[in-house]
């Protein structure tokens, strides 16, 4: 995978701030953020090494887009968007189905996802990005 994780609707910032996304991912485990935006997340689930490259871009008070590539599963990318998309000090649990549908309907309104890759526009939820 490689993505820029962007507002649904153009030239709008995703309304979060840069300081409480970072500080908010850095507090996973596996995840190492630096003040610049950059961060790494690497974590083993069900077996399987996964690892996440990841740059924050801000505009003002808020997150234009993040940049992401590696490889990542379902439940993580689930993490992040709802991190992204959380109040500023909210840290993300496990949830249960109906939480997560919920947290699935409100990432498909919010965000979009620009595949640089394959150079197109994929939905925020495309199993193309889990792996």
């Amino acid at each position: 995978m490689f993505v820029r994780l962007y507002h649904r609707n153009e030239n709008t910032p995703i309304p979060k701030s840069f300081e409480s996304f970072i500080e908010a991912i850095g507090r996973w485990d596996g995840l190492y953020a630096e003040l610049d935006g950059s961060f790494v997340w690497v974590w083993h689930e069900n077996n399987q090494r996964y690892q996440l490259d990841g740059m924050v871009y801000d505009r003002g008070e808020f997150i234009e887009y993040i940049e992401l590539k590696g490889t990542c599963s379902e439940a993580a990318w689930l993490q992040l968007c709802s991190t992204l998309l959380s109040p500023a000090n909210t840290f993300v649990t496990e949830e249960t189905a109906t939480a997560n549908r919920s947290i699935s309907d409100t990432i498909s309104d919010i965000l979009r996802v620009h595949d640089l890759d394959s150079a197109r526009w994929i939905s925020p939820l495309d199993p193309t990005l889990f792996t």
